[in-house]
């Protein structure tokens, strides 16, 4: 496959809560009465599950895009789709000490993943040991995984917030796009 990308020198951005840079992980975070009831219920699965996270709980993660428009590559209804993050709430994290390699294999993945069927049985049955490929923890943490990343949470039910608390992010702040 070829991957084709412009690598912008990311080890002299300084880390701040108003730069997003690509292969920064996008979580979105449970706000009362603003989230819906399907994510909602993601947020009840991992608080019963004992998962959660200084920030709060989490439901959704995905991956940002280079690009001028701030973009993030996410596994959402119907597939694996790259999407305007105009409108949304993201808490910003950061992999420590990313290199060039890692970013650029990064992107690859995230490009290569485009088009990935996603139903809602499968994020139904994503819970169970299974071959599910395409909820977006998953997704994320497979991608990082192949550029020698490895993220919190274990499949098959790695949860958002599991994800965010790896040990190689650093929060970087919430963006209210």
């Amino acid at each position: 496959m070829l991957c084709t990308y412009i690598v912008f020198d990311n080890q002299e951005t300084p880390l701040n809560s108003l730069a997003i840079l690509p292969a920064d992980i996008l979580a979105r975070p449970y706000i009362k009465g603003k989230t819906g009831i399907e994510d909602s219920a993601i947020v009840e699965v991992e608080y019963l599950d004992g998962s959660t996270t200084p920030l709060g709980e989490m439901f959704h993660v995905g991956i940002a895009a280079p690009s001028v428009t701030p973009m993030i590559y996410e596994a959402v209804w119907p597939r694996y789709s790259l999407n305007p993050i105009a409108g949304r709430t993201f808490d910003v994290f950061r992999v420590k000490n990313l290199s060039d390699d890692q970013l650029f294999k990064i992107l690859c993945g995230c490009k290569a993943a485009l088009g990935t069927p996603y139903s809602i049985i499968d994020l139904l049955t994503g819970w169970l040991p299974n071959n599910h490929q395409t909820i977006c923890t998953l997704e994320v943490q497979q991608i990082f995984a192949k550029a020698g990343i490895k993220l919190d949470g274990e499949p098959p039910r790695p949860f958002p917030n599991d994800i965010v608390k790896s040990a190689c992010l650093a929060y970087i702040g919430r963006v209210n796009a």
